[in-house]
Order: C-alpha cells, then sequence, then structure tokens
C-alpha cells in the first residue's frame, strides 16, 4: 500500500473521488505532526492530480476546536499544512479522528472533519481549566457519499439500533405530499 519506509501515507486513485492518506502520530506522544518531507509529498501528490475530486484522511485534527484537553494533541504544525491544501482547490474533505466528537471546521477552502467514535465520546467541554473525561453518547461514525450533482455528502450514522422506522403521516395540505 505504502513504498514509504518512514511514514503509512498513500493516494488511491481508483475511484471518483480520489483519497489522499496521511501518518501524523509521533510516535510516543499525543499529538501530532506533519514533517517537511511529508508536507512536501502531500504537496507534489495533489499537484500530480489536480482535477480529480480529493478527501484527506489524517487522524489528528488540523485545527482548534475550542476543547482545551484535545487542542493540546491535535496537529501541531496545522499552519504548514493549512498552507499546502490552500494552494489544491479540488480538496473537497479532510477528515479526522482522534478527538472522539463529532466537529466539523474548515481548513482552508475545504470542509475538515472530526469522526465520533464508535465507542466513547470526549465531554463537550468548552472550560480551559477541564482536565477531560469521556462519556457514552451513541456511539456513531461518519459515512461520506460521493455523486458528481452534489459532491460529497456526510452522514452521521448511530452504531446502536433504535425504534423504527415510523412512516412519516402528514395531513392532507401539508407542503410537499403526493
Amino acid at each position: 500500500m505504502t513504498a514509504d519506509p518512514d511514514y503509512v501515507q498513500y493516494a488511491i486513485e481508483d475511484y471518483p473521488v480520489r483519497l489522499v492518506m496521511l501518518d501524523t502520530v509521533v510516535f510516543g506522544f499525543g499529538h501530532g505532526e506533519l514533517r517537511d518531507d511529508q508536507l512536501t509529498w502531500l504537496d507534489r501528490t495533489l499537484a500530480a492530480v489536480p482535477d480529480k475530486p480529493t478527501l484527506i484522511g489524517m487522524h489528528h485534527p488540523p485545527f482548534g476546536c475550542g476543547i482545551a484537553h484535545m487542542d493540546r494533541i491535535n496537529l501541531r504544525n496545522a499552519e504548514a499544512f493549512t498552507a499546502v491544501i490552500a494552494s489544491h482547490p479540488q480538496v473537497r474533505r479532510i477528515i479526522c479522528g482522534h478527538h472522539h466528537r463529532p466537529i466539523f471546521a474548515q481548513v482552508a477552502h475545504a470542509i475538515a472533519s472530526i469522526s465520533p467514535s464508535v465507542a466513547h465520546q470526549v465531554e463537550l467541554c468548552f472550560d480551559p481549566a477541564d482536565k477531560g473525561a469521556f462519556n457514552f453518547e451513541p456511539p456513531a461514525f461518519h459515512l461520506h457519499r460521493w455523486s458528481a450533482a452534489d459532491g460529497i455528502v456526510t452522514h452521521t450514522a448511530y452504531v446502536d439500533t433504535f425504534p423504527g422506522p415510523f412512516p412519516f403521516v402528514a395531513a392532507p395540505d401539508y407542503p410537499g405530499r403526493s
């Protein structure tokens, strides 16, 4: 999958959306980072196919989310990553993990998202002194759907089962009722 001896990073070209995966792990630490050679690889890889919609996958988010204990372990050199993305308008999505909470932001022109976790979620708390906690909000994941007409559309899908489905019952004069 990858020929790089130091990083697990690669591009998948086989689909209507190009997938570019980045290795942001810093062994022994919780934060992420992209080294200069990785940023050069990313820039070169994106420049090679400028007209194909592209989704970038990485573990550590390249933006602050306001949860202080999580922001301390995001991507350390997010400005350098954002500068590369800004030069490549074909990048439509940047998908991340690590924070165990559904979060969306903008990185350059692209929509960036953190998927919720299929296990526990990080507690939503904007108090900078908070040390962090987790809870058992419903486990979920993001499902990304591509179509030429709509581009990339992201759904949150829950892992648990819930009662339903229940048919919509609308009044006879409800707009859109057929």
